[in-house]
């Protein structure tokens, strides 16, 4: 995040949710553009519950994006992800820098409850490629290229 941004976007967390079931077990990042995508991921994440009773966010897909992200399966409900809107969203010419908060428990002693940590975050349309996810310490989590 050394380099000066092109543009700076404000960002809304648009959902975030604690999941102790999903098929994602592995950290990452998707790029949801339409309400079917965001359906299918809500099924994925084992929302059905939520998307059958319309509680899926209203996003308006013609100005707005969904940046889905997952810590992958953890051991432990300490383990979270969260995003402070009050941190711009830095456009650069090769990617996109999203400061999301990552924490993790003091105790990395396993738990019996498996969690999914994961967090939706509403951006402006954009002709993203790559984002990158730092952490609240300014540390790379994650790379994804869409």
């Amino acid at each position: 995040m050394a380099a000066t941004p092109l543009a700076i976007h404000k960002a809304t967390m648009a959902f975030i949710s604690q999941q102790y079931k999903s098929n994602r077990t592995t950290p990452g990042a998707l790029l949801i553009k339409s309400k079917g995508e965001l359906e299918i991921l809500f099924k994925d994440l084992q929302l059905k519950s939520a998307a059958a009773q319309g509680l899926l966010p209203d996003i308006n897909f013609t100005t707005d994006v969904i940046l889905a992200i997952s810590m992958g399966q953890k051991n432990s409900d300490g383990y979270k992800i969260s995003f402070d809107s009050s941190k711009p969203i830095e456009v650069y010419t090769d990617h996109i820098a999203v400061q999301i908060v990552w924490s993790e428990p003091m105790s990395a002693t396993p738990q019996k409850m498996t969690t999914h940590p994961c967090v939706l975050i509403k951006l402006p349309v954009g002709n993203y490629t790559r984002i990158k996810l730092y952490d609240q310490s300014k540390k790379l989590r994650y790379v994804a290229n869409f």
